[in-house]
């Protein structure tokens, strides 16, 4: 098996030695690894085609923890671009604020969240994921671990304005596996998440 370097890396892999092993749980839908990894390769191809750069790109993420949020961040790592999380309990005004500050060329939400950004935003909805590869697959953008960028992620603001911090793939791979060999984790633990997959927490240990 390949090295993993890649956050992306993990699902592939995953996909490959556990297919039929449930990979996440929420109210709404259960995913195998198989089934996540399927959804992710559509959304990505998805995103490449909407987004058809070959340099990294921001991507604004609007959900709630749910299956959707999963695949769409999963699918902007593996096109290659760069996730910015927004947090749904932000007000309208927080959430135009960090938009205007970091401009996405593309933000993914849902139909009960549009309304949160600028008019004119141009958004995918969820409710508008692809559910298949296309015919002809588009190349991801990549990057050296250390150079790609997965997410641009805000502080608080409890000393001053808040500001954007960019994390590397190579962040996540080292955070998750430095964390998974101090509690022990294995494949045969399930972790119950309640933190809000927008922030570092949940996307590091909740995600990768």
């Amino acid at each position: 098996m390949a090295e993993i370097t890649h956050i992306a890396d993990y699902l592939s892999r995953n996909a490959k030695l556990h297919s039929d092993t449930q990979a996440f749980i929420c109210d709404e839908r259960t995913l195998t690894w198989q089934e996540l990894d399927t959804l992710t390769c559509a959304v990505s191809q998805q995103l490449l085609q909407l987004v058809p750069s070959k340099s990294q790109q921001v991507i604004g993420l609007l959900l709630p923890n749910s299956w959707q949020f999963l695949v769409a961040y999963l699918a902007i790592l593996r096109a290659g671009h760069i996730a910015l999380p927004l947090d749904p309990g932000y007000k309208t005004l927080e959430i135009t604020a960090v938009v205007e500050q970091i401009p996405p060329v593309l933000s993914i939400t849902n139909q009960a969240l549009a309304f949160e950004f600028p008019q004119g935003e141009n958004l995918l909805l969820d409710s508008d994921f692809a559910t298949e590869l296309p015919k002809a697959l588009l190349q991801p953008v990549h990057l050296p671990a250390t150079k790609q960028i997965a997410t641009l992620l805000f502080t608080s603001g409890t000393t001053g304005k808040p500001k954007a911090t960019a994390y590397t793939h190579a962040n996540y791979i080292w955070n998750i596996s430095e964390i998974s060999e101090l509690w022990q984790w294995t494949q045969k633990d399930t972790l119950l998440l309640s933190l809000p997959l927008s922030h570092w927490h949940g996307l590091a240990m909740g995600i990768t």
